[in-house]
């Protein structure tokens, strides 16, 4: 198992070890060869595994170190934090092995192992091009699968190969409603269906669930110094581009034409870069998307996340705006600017408010901006508590989205 995060709290755990060569083997070999304009990296390390960075080969993401926290080990092969590192607060472990947060309700359900379906990939060609939210022609190969349970499967879009994994529940009616699931910085689609207790939420309620992993970018954004394994926003907002759209795109034209959802109960949500990212998508899909949802997110106008480290106490964005330290950045809204214009979809937000890594002053700015349009929202803030997916967040956000429908809002 290989752990992996970032500033978004999610812990990624890879199905298999990516095992390269000592790290001292390649620094060796690259200090000689460094001058050489042919860049050839060790042999003893595929390239694949390996990245030209600042004058030598060093490994890929699946070796990075993490850049927020420390994290520790549980039996279970699942990671838990230290508070103040990435932010899940002081955890508490059960006698059956599972991560508690220091709010909400105790997920007492078993931790979801079902079986991972690693059929071949169905490279039939689909036309490109936005079209209509009942119709969209984005181009992508491979197909979903007509069974039940918790799987993954592939989808070709925009050149490269993207996971998804999914829940179908046995219980599904004839058109079920779709949540679309992001995770944070450095994490994977798995991490976030378990961290948030969809299956659960899943099964009891008749929801596919389609948790997609986001892609390596070699640069950094408003929210990342950095390149990283994150959600890709503002540097490229135009929806026949942006790949991670077009993959969002192409799971709903996917699971329409396998599972029947409902077009008018489609939902968006997400943690971190995936909150960030579950409110700019819900934005450009607005046609599409019934509500959304973000988790330790917001909406940005200070010059970059990392400008404004507000915390404070209190349970709602007017008690925290008389605290000391609140920001007051007024700057171009990130990681897109808020619909004025027609719909703007129904927004859950949440966000602890001792977070160290996202203020949740960005939270309560787009709360601002959402009641200034006329949009409906609805914000639950976490006094004390840190950069943590809230226990049970499918749940939590489960009845605000089932209340709410593309053509009724």
């Amino acid at each position: 198992m290989v752990v992996d995060a970032a500033n978004d709290g999610g812990v990624a755990v890879l199905d298999a070890p990516i095992v390269i060569a000592d790290a001292t083997d390649i620094d060796a070999r690259d200090r000689s060869t460094s001058a050489s304009p042919t860049r050839t990296p060790s042999t003893l390390v595929p390239s694949t595994q390996v990245r030209w960075t600042r004058g030598r080969w060093t490994p890929k993401r699946a070796t990075r170190p993490p850049r927020h926290r420390t994290a520790r080990h549980r039996a279970d092969g699942y990671g838990t934090a230290r508070r103040g590192t990435h932010g899940h607060g002081p955890p508490r472990h059960r006698a059956d092995g599972h991560r508690t947060a220091r709010h909400g309700p105790l997920d007492t359900g078993p931790l979801d192992t079902g079986p991972i379906d690693t059929g071949p990939l169905d490279t039939g060609p689909i036309d490109s091009g936005m079209g209509t939210p009942s119709d969209d022609p984005v181009a992508y190969s491979g197909t979903f699968t007509v069974r039940t349970g918790r799987f993954t499967r592939n989808l070709n879009v925009a050149g490269q190969s993207r996971q998804v994994v999914l829940n179908v529940p046995t219980s599904a009616p004839a058109s079920p409603a779709l949540i679309v699931l992001f995770h944070g910085t450095n994490g994977d689609g798995s991490v976030a269906m378990t961290e948030s207790n969809a299956v659960p939420l899943s099964n009891a309620e008749g929801v596919i669930v389609a948790a997609p992993t986001s892609r390596w970018i070699g640069h950094g954004d408003f929210d990342h110094a950095t390149e990283e394994t994150y959600w890709e926003t503002e540097t490229d907002p135009d929806p026949n581009h942006n790949p991670d759209v077009l993959l969002v795109r192409a799971i709903l034209v996917e699971a329409r034409r396998v599972y029947n959802v409902d077009p008018e109960r489609v939902y968006l949500m997400g943690h971190s870069s995936g909150g960030f990212f579950a409110q700019f998508a819900a934005t450009l899909l607005r046609d599409r998307v019934a509500a959304f949802a973000e988790n330790s997110a917001g909406l940005v106008r200070c010059a970059r996340r990392a400008s404004c480290s507000f915390q404070g106490n209190g349970t709602t964005c007017a008690t925290l705006a008389t605290r000391g330290g609140w920001c007051g950045c007024s700057g171009a809204e990130l990681p897109i600017a808020v619909a004025t214009d027609g719909r703007m979809p129904p927004g859950y937000l949440s966000h602890g408010t001792s977070d160290p890594l996202v203020s949740v002053y960005y939270t309560c700015t787009l709360e601002s901006r959402l009641r200034a349009v006329g949009a409906d929202v609805t914000t639950e803030l976490f006094n004390g508590e840190g950069h943590a997916v809230p226990t049970n967040w499918a749940q939590r956000v489960w009845p605000f989205f089932s209340g709410r429908t593309l053509s009724g809002r």
